[in-house]
């Protein structure tokens, strides 16, 4: 009748769970199961369980993955394919976070020059996108804002 102490701690996290997270959560106990079983592919199933893992982790922590990885890749600008293989997150994942990045204006979306990349008329770039750590807009010598930067009118 009464559960151990940490299965009842599971299942009340398990409640908060969304379907779609218990269904990846699932996936990792049952690979779990399997490297019980298959001793001689632990180490491949684990390293399969901690992928399934860390795709449960919430959105603030996932874009400060992505905003780590940006800054400390060495390269100016990273696509989301160098994205994907250095967060280890998949693609959807990376591609979702990178969108919701560009709407608040922590990252910029670019091409290779480091110009905003040109779009066809329904909205696709023309050109291999690449993102960067916003820059914050250049100040004028008189202190206000370049309007040629931030598209208003300094008074």
């Amino acid at each position: 009748m009464d559960q151990p102490p940490a299965e009842r701690r599971r299942d009340f996290r398990d409640r908060k769970r969304t379907p779609e997270e218990l269904a990846i959560l699932q996936l990792a106990r049952d690979l779990n199961s399997l490297s019980e079983r298959y001793p001689r592919f632990r180490s491949e199933l684990f390293k399969l369980q901690a992928y399934v893992r860390n795709q449960l982790q919430p959105s603030d922590k996932k874009q400060a993955a992505i905003m780590r990885c940006l800054k400390n890749s060495g390269w100016p600008l990273l696509d989301v394919d160098e994205l994907v293989t250095d967060t280890n997150f998949d693609i959807v994942s990376v591609r979702t976070e990178l969108a919701a990045m560009v709407a608040q204006g922590t990252v910029d979306e670019v091409n290779r020059d480091g110009n905003v990349p040109r779009r066809t008329k329904d909205g696709r770039p023309t050109d291999h996108v690449y993102y960067r750590p916003a820059r914050p807009a250049k100040s004028t010598p008189g202190g206000g804002v370049s309007p040629a930067l931030s598209g208003t009118e300094v008074l």
